[in-house]
């Protein structure tokens, strides 16, 4: 076994790692397949796609040949996907929601919308349903204008916001990619999901919190987005975008499908569907709020 490194980066076999979540070594004939009851961890050698009780997930480093993870996966990714028990100081009430983009920033273009008309319009239904669920809701902007990043990040510290969703919609030079996907910040010391060799520091420290939460709340908004969406599940994911990176509470950013898939664009332009997609999001939000243990 490696000797962790700063950042808790050393590598850790999963036979011990098994041991300290309550999984037998050698429960499965597949040495990355490891069931105890409900739960279930599944990982292949080399890769940083994973399955946890069903949930893809994206790890920050590659599984190893032997079963090895880094400390940084099992405190931000398989515990709290394992525990699932949101560990707050306070009950979950002000949240801030940033539709990306507006103004001159239009974002991705798509064959008859532009990004930052799709992403307004989910967060407008997003705000009706999260505030029929008895959240104070906050917009970012609720009109077509510019507003820099950094200030969208900053909002959530400066109104005392318990939670930031920033809501945007993918593109791809691929017009078949599809899918819905979630981000939360990527920890300090390691590479991004979509830039394996970006593990430099973000540029502007990162605030001082754990990711337990961001990770439980983006497998329970996660699951139902697919569930309701019926769009391909591409997982949770790490970013270091600057309005994850500056937010003072736990933060998510929602790509809720790809603007650049001619099909898929109908699909996410259709209010109804945008309903069912507000629902989703709105449910999860709901799910990791009854789940929490306040004043953990």
């Amino acid at each position: 076994m490696q000797t962790p490194g700063p950042g808790c980066r050393g590598l850790l076999p999963l036979f011990l790692f098994g041991l300290l979540l309550l999984f037998p070594a050698g429960c499965s004939s597949d040495p990355f397949l490891h069931k105890k009851g409900r739960n279930c961890l599944k990982l292949e050698p080399g890769r940083r796609e994973g399955r946890i009780n069903g949930t893809l997930v994206y790890l920050t480093t590659p599984a190893g040949a032997g079963g090895e993870v880094t400390g940084t996966d099992r405190k931000t990714v398989i515990e709290p996907l394992l525990s699932m028990t949101p560990r707050l100081k306070r009950p979950l009430r002000t949240i801030v929601i940033d539709p990306g983009h507006g103004g001159r920033e239009t974002g991705a273009p798509g064959t008859l919308h532009q990004e930052k008309e799709l992403n307004l319009a989910l967060a407008r239904k997003l705000r009706a349903e999260l505030e029929k669920r008895g959240c104070r809701v906050i917009m970012t902007r609720d009109d077509d204008r510019f507003l820099p990043l950094n200030a969208r990040g900053d909002l959530p510290g400066e109104r005392d916001a318990d939670l930031f969703l920033s809501i945007h919609h993918n593109s791809a030079r691929d017009k078949t990619v599809s899918g819905a996907e979630i981000y939360l910040l990527t920890p300090d010391g390691v590479p991004s999901t979509n830039d394996p060799a970006d593990s430099r520091p973000p540029a502007v420290p990162q605030a001082a919190r754990s990711l337990w939460n961001d990770m439980i709340l983006a497998r329970e908004i996660q699951s139902r987005l697919i569930a309701k969406s019926g769009l391909p599940d591409r997982g949770i994911r790490f970013a270091r975008f600057r309005v994850l990176v500056r937010s003072a509470c736990p933060a998510l950013l929602v790509e809720a499908g790809f603007i650049s898939n001619p099909e898929e664009e109908k699909k996410l332009a259709d209010p109804a569907a945008q309903q069912r997609t507000a629902e989703a999001i709105a449910d999860g939000v709901d799910a990791f709020r009854n789940r929490a243990k306040i004043g953990g």
